[in-house]
């Protein structure tokens, strides 16, 4: 079991319980309590839990409802708010040129964008999707795609492991385009999936960061967290996006672009 996928669980217990304490759970995980006591800690540092004496309870941020964890395939999540994605990905596809280097994750909304990446000359693209070669047939010009390898996991067609973030450090892109589940004005850009250090590499080695993310997530909260506001460049979201919390993003430094969504 990945770490973050006993996270999940532990939320889940706490969802329906309302507490949990570290003997039960290192009974409940098959893991030690000190193992259950560093998890506790970073569902308290990305303000999901409260830990008590012993234990944990859930924090109001979780009680009220912004956090959110569905478990959904990829199949899934590309039909969740299409024709938003859609919009966004053409959008944040017109911010990569020719010649680029770039990375790209496995986000549902991402791949809207590596959809778009087909009318692109000569990319370099460094990515976890699997697939994406489909996405990129018909592509003007040589393109080369680099795989940063790990396990296939083959509910998302994308590939995870420790590996994959080491082998993206030997990579320097013009920008990364990444989706994110939960972008918080308190708690920053947080992610549901076991593949939040490869989120965190691809950032750290790209000179621009372009996070891709439809309306319905902004104000949410998810499990991991990958960084704060601040560390991002540009945010392409879509007409749904509340003009307030638009605004306020945009006080942090953030560029945040509009697409308009065809009905």
């Amino acid at each position: 079991m990945f770490r973050e996928e006993r996270m999940k669980l532990i939320l889940s217990h706490l969802e329906r319980e309302g507490q949990l304490r570290v003997v039960d759970a290192a009974v409940l995980f098959g893991v030690s309590e000190s193992t259950i006591r560093l998890d506790l800690q970073e569902l308290e540092e990305s303000g999901m839990v409260q830990r008590t004496h012993g234990g944990a309870i859930l924090t109001s941020v979780s009680q009220k409802g912004t956090f959110k964890y569905v478990s959904m395939g990829l199949e899934e999540r590309l039909v969740e708010n299409r024709d938003a994605k859609k919009a966004i990905g053409r959008m944040a596809a017109d911010l990569i040129y020719d010649d680029e280097t770039i990375m790209i994750d496995g986000g549902s909304t991402s791949r809207y964008v590596a959809f778009h990446l087909r009318y692109k000359n000569r990319l370099t693209i460094v990515t976890h999707i699997v697939d994406i070669y489909p996405d990129l047939i018909g592509m003007a010009g040589d393109f080369r795609v680099v795989l940063t390898g790990g396990e296939l996991d083959q509910a998302n067609m994308i590939l995870v492991g420790e590996e994959s973030p080491d082998i993206v450090s030997h990579y320097r892109a013009s920008k990364a385009i990444l989706g994110m589940d939960g972008i918080s004005l308190s708690l920053g850009l947080t992610t549901q999936d076991v593949h939040a250090p490869l989120k965190k590499a691809m950032m750290t080695y790209s000179d621009q960061v372009i996070i891709v993310a439809d309306s319905t997530k902004l104000g949410r909260v998810s499990l991991v967290p990958v960084a704060t506001l601040q560390e991002i460049d540009i945010l392409v979201t879509d007409d749904g996006a509340a003009p307030h919390m638009v605004k306020q993003i945009e006080t942090l430094g953030v560029k945040v672009l509009i697409a308009p969504v065809k009905n």
